[in-house]
């Protein structure tokens, strides 16, 4: 039986982008980029660290992994992680043609996090490499990558992820403070696992009484408490089971569901698979490791796990 040979399509001519100034950097803890205005495009890729980017006066957490994407006329700095050493790659480019698989740019998200299995990261590698060789055609080979690179971060599964809505309240943060002390070290022997704190804690934290704080969270993050801090838990144990690394029963202990058929019923619930069956359903396209999620919510997932660095 012969093999199927096919024909691989033509690269068009024109790249899809020109190249600017591109390298990497490594940043000592606590270091503070000045104010910048962008005169071109550019992709920071977040590689090591927990830092706070400014993006138009906008204080965002930028924790690794993660995509940056300016725009000409934005302003933007950075504050690199306080307690440790970031890395960083950054691109800068200028779309030359339109792309069917490349949304518009007013559409862009600035700020979107990456999976531990995502493409985008192998992509910017070949860009990269493509860059410091300059073999031949290596312009129209990067500017292709780059445009698909660009294409997944603004149209893939996990751009749920992005942190592009407003900053958290005063209320949502005192609870971020509350979570990230409560949950840290969960599964290594100090804590009994991702479980939920007591009402009174969040209220008194958030200086509310109990129907006060559950009405100002339902406001500030789009549901009440006890149902996002569900969300988070489930979230995370869904991370953990994709990285596959723990037994199904210990991801449900490490995330707070000490019955094993309690954790399999909340977790079917939520993602209308089995904790068992995720990794194949998530293959197969049926289902999203992040669960859809409003902008505050959202903002409210990406405050949590930067604390935590369940991403790092």
């Amino acid at each position: 039986m012969k093999a199927r040979v096919g024909t691989a399509p033509r690269v068009p001519a024109t790249p899809w982008c020109s190249f600017g100034v591109w390298s990497h950097g490594t940043y000592p803890p606590g270091h503070r980029d000045p104010l910048r205005t962008l005169h071109d495009h550019d992709l920071i890729w977040i590689m090591d660290g927990v830092p706070t980017c400014h993006i138009d006066g906008v204080a965002r957490i930028a924790a690794a992994p993660c995509v940056i994407l300016l725009r000409p006329g934005q302003t933007y700095r950075v504050d690199w992680d306080p307690h440790r050493i970031s890395r960083n790659r950054y691109i800068h480019f200028t779309p030359q043609t339109g792309a069917a698989h490349v949304p518009p740019e007013s559409t862009w998200p600035s700020l979107v996090r990456l999976p531990a299995d995502d493409i985008v990261r192998p992509l910017l590698r070949h860009v990269v490499r493509l860059l410091q060789e300059q073999s031949p055609d290596w312009h129209v080979l990067a500017a292709s990558a780059m445009s698909h690179a660009i294409g997944i971060v603004c149209r893939g599964a996990f751009r749920q992820a992005a942190e592009h809505g407003e900053e958290l309240g005063p209320m949502a943060e005192a609870v971020v403070g509350v979570l990230a002390e409560h949950w840290r070290g969960a599964g290594r022997g100090r804590t009994r696992g991702l479980t939920a704190p007591p009402l009174a804690r969040l209220a008194h934290a958030a200086r509310l009484s109990r129907e006060g704080f559950c009405r100002a969270f339902r406001v500030e993050v789009g549901m009440p408490p006890l149902r996002a801090i569900l969300r988070l838990r489930l979230e995370r144990a869904g991370q953990l089971l994709l990285d596959g690394r723990m037994a199904v029963a210990a991801v449900g202990e490490v995330c707070g569901f000490g019955d094993a058929r309690n954790f399999s019923r909340q977790f079917h619930a939520a993602y209308g698979c089995t904790p068992s069956a995720l990794a194949e359903a998530v293959r197969a396209g049926a289902v999203n490791p992040l669960l859809p999620a409003s902008d505050r919510f959202a903002q409210f997932r990406a405050e949590v796990a930067a604390r935590l660095r369940w991403y790092a």
